[in-house]
């Protein structure tokens, strides 16, 4: 995805509820030697609030430059 759409990293993904509410947070870099170094950061939403997160989620990516790339998230029955 990020070659894809020619995006530099650091990148910051994140994934929303459809009111903005931040459920998890990556934030990643490549590097040519060493593949990609992620970090996952702790969620603001506890676990008791997650079972409470509503669809649809969104997939939101924004590279150093500021570009965004938003992928809606969905799940199969």
């Amino acid at each position: 995805m990020v070659e894809r759409y020619k995006m530099m990293t650091p990148i910051t993904i994140k994934i929303v509820d459809h009111n903005d509410g931040c459920i998890r947070t990556i934030r990643g870099r490549h590097d040519q030697i060493d593949g990609w170094q992620l970090h996952d950061e702790p969620s603001a939403i506890g676990q008791t609030a997650a079972a409470a997160v509503e669809f649809p989620l969104t997939i939101r990516v924004e590279d150093a430059k500021g570009n965004i790339l938003k992928m809606r998230l969905q799940v199969g029955h």
